[in-house]
């Protein structure tokens, strides 16, 4: 996956960015083929609306180190696209920040509600789609593979329900 389709992966870090930038004013919509994001064709419907506020941190030649979002996303509308089964989730709020590290990699870590797709590169390998509800520490490499480095909480097989 190259990395123009990796950030555009509607539950992972473009959405939150995006939305957060205030470009999610109308509903956006995402296929994918099996085994990218669940193991049969899935589709992501992200609703209309959201109450995101971000504040950016930087260093002191003015470089931006961290940013965090908080605040609520759209719902999202997962889709089996082989069985047309759905799971409509409403985010009830989160906390996002993404800080640079010095080898290049980001840490993203959430708390609250969200919604990962894990892909086959990532670690733990996908496909898989996971609703979390708690605190997620992801750390991003320089080749957007994401590697999982905490969780706590509650987890959510999205892929398993639509099966």
């Amino acid at each position: 996956m190259n990395h123009t389709e990796r950030l555009s992966v509607l539950p992972r870090l473009a959405v939150a960015l995006v939305a957060a930038l205030g470009f999610a004013s109308s509903s956006v919509a995402q296929m994918y083929d099996a085994g990218v994001a669940c193991a049969f064709p899935v589709q992501f419907d992200l609703g209309e609306g959201h109450s995101l506020n971000v504040r950016e941190f930087v260093d002191r030649n003015g470089n931006p180190i961290r940013f965090m979002v908080t605040g609520a996303l759209p719902t999202l509308t997962v889709t089996n696209l082989e069985n047309n089964q759905s799971l409509t989730l409403k985010s009830k709020g989160q906390q996002q920040t993404f800080r640079a590290n010095a080898d290049g990699s980001t840490t993203y870590s959430i708390s609250g509600n969200t919604v990962l797709t894990w892909f086959p590169t990532d670690d733990p390998p996908g496909p898989n789609t996971i609703a979390y509800v708690g605190h997620i520490v992801v750390n991003i490499d320089q080749n957007f593979v994401w590697t999982l480095v905490k969780s706590s909480g509650k987890e959510l097989d999205l892929c398993a329900l639509l099966e």
